[in-house]
């Protein structure tokens, strides 16, 4: 972690709550004292002041900068969500019989959400397409083209394939075409057992079959410079294949980012790593998810199951609470905790 405090990480740092920390050193070494009270106070009023001393430069600087991190946060090319059974939903995969077919209907949230598709396209032609195909009962294919990467955000319709007809419920999709893969804005069909359809760009490659077994997470802190920063790494069993591996992070089991392919002889690239808008708090819960592919812009294997859930940071082991007495003879409530992942704690 960068040289903060665990206070300051979890009120999102004020200057008034490092001039404390400055102050009560003592208590930083005894790391016991529950300091969001005093922090909060501090904080609280330190803001306050700031807040009354803005002009109307700072506002709209302030506007700026908020305009533009919400533009970065909402960019599809941003998303790390992907659909389930990737793997499966070519025009050559039919449901086998028994086995429940793939349903958007259950697999995408009400209102719709952005999907990420690699090394795979939506599928635009229905002349070789029918039912029981791309993993589902009725399979939808898009009406037009794939747009090109200067071509932005564009609409395209969707129709599925029914008993009868080649285009009920039509729907409106969004798509997106990133540096590396195409971002789809996809809502929930409006009948089960449908499933959007998608046919690799490259009729060479196959989706790997080796299932990865269930990753684990460890941390560590790597020294960059005069700071420490923390870093989880995803550690699994690689395939005797020569594959191409992929790591998906999860933060608060929503999708965080999403790792560069790299074969196993790489393990550095497996790694999240503290920084500007990545792992900037604790309290959250981490865990990741690896694929497999035999090329890099090939068909995604099977997603692994996600490793255990880490929790990263500070536990309250008692509710039992006792007073300290510091500077002044004022008394303070101490609360107990264990220390979940690696950090510095300096003033």
């Amino acid at each position: 972690m960068k040289r903060k405090c665990l206070c300051c990480v979890r009120l999102h740092i004020c200057s008034a709550c490092i001039e404390l920390l400055k102050k009560r050193k003592n208590i930083l070494e005894d790391f016991a004292t529950d300091f969001s009270v005093f922090v909060l106070i501090y904080c609280q009023r330190d803001l306050q002041r700031h807040m009354m001393n803005l002009g109307k430069r700072t506002v709209v600087l302030l506007w700026v900068i908020t305009a533009i991190c919400s533009s970065v946060a909402t960019d599809p090319c941003n998303t790390a969500n992907v659909l389930p059974n990737m793997d499966k939903r070519g025009l050559s995969d039919h449901p086998p019989p028994g086995s429940r077919p793939i349903d958007d209907h259950y697999n995408i949230p009400d209102g719709g959400s952005w999907y990420r598709v690699e090394g795979q396209q939506m599928l635009t032609s229905i002349s070789t397409a029918g039912l029981e195909m791309c993993g589902t009962t009725f399979p939808i294919y898009m009406q037009g083209a794939i747009p090109k990467l200067t071509d932005g955000i564009v609409s395209r319709t969707v129709c599925t394939i029914t008993f009868g007809n080649t285009c009920s419920h039509p729907q409106h999709i969004k798509i997106k075409v990133c540096q590396d893969f195409t971002a789809y804005f996809l809502s929930p069909p409006r009948s089960t057992g449908s499933a959007y359809c998608f046919v690799t760009e490259d009729e060479t490659s196959v989706a790997p079959t080796y299932l990865i077994p269930k990753p684990s997470l460890s941390n560590k802190l790597v020294t960059e410079g005069f700071y420490q920063r923390l870093q989880f790494k995803c550690s699994f069993e690689p395939s005797l294949e020569d594959l191409y591996y992929q790591v998906f992070w999860f933060v608060d089991d929503k999708p965080l980012n999403v790792s560069k392919m790299a074969k196993k002889t790489e393990p550095e690239t497996f790694v999240l790593q503290e920084k500007t808008g990545v792992l900037e708090k604790l309290g959250i819960n981490i865990a990741c998810s690896v694929r497999a592919k035999t090329k890099p812009d090939g068909v995604p294997g099977p997603m692994s199951q996600k490793s255990a859930l880490f929790f990263a940071g500070i536990t309250v082991c008692s509710h039992k609470k006792k007073h300290l007495s510091i500077a002044k003879r004022k008394a303070i409530s101490v609360i107990f905790y264990k220390q979940d992942t690696d950090m510095q704690m300096k003033s």
